[in-house]
């Protein structure tokens, strides 16, 4: 979570303000902003229920049981598009590929915002490829 503590930061450095015009007086004024992560529509649970269905398991998955994860991440843009993906951390390329086809035909998500204004954010989700 050090993306999360990167942004939180960096708000805390664009929503401070010193204000000094009051005789050698320093008002910190923090105005009404605030910061929001990209959200999928419908939320996380909505995410998950695409996820599963968009996410076909290959057949050669089951047949030689194999067991990865991948891990996404990618950007959500301004207007709440995935706007970049990359896979990290899995073994089967054919598998990070399934992941990537699948986060490429996503729906537009909701985007992040700080002090008000929507943004670029990087999210990350690792996703587990378990035969039982």
């Amino acid at each position: 979570m050090q993306l999360s503590k990167y942004f939180i930061v960096l708000l805390l450095l664009y929503c401070t303000k010193v204000d000094a015009q009051f005789d050698y007086k320093e008002d910190w004024i923090i105005p009404n902003c605030d910061e929001n992560y990209p959200e999928f529509p419908g939320g996380i649970s909505a995410l998950h229920q695409y996820l599963q269905k968009a996410i076909k398991y290959p057949k050669w998955v089951y047949k030689n049981e194999i067991t990865d994860t991948v891990r996404i991440i990618f950007t959500v843009g301004t207007s709440g598009k995935i706007v970049a993906i990359k896979a990290e951390e899995y073994k089967h390329e054919r598998l990070a590929q399934v992941v990537m086809n699948a986060f490429k035909k996503m729906p537009a998500w909701k985007p992040g915002t700080i002090a008000c204004k929507p943004v670029e954010m990087k999210e990350a989700i690792r996703i587990y490829f378990l035969v039982q």
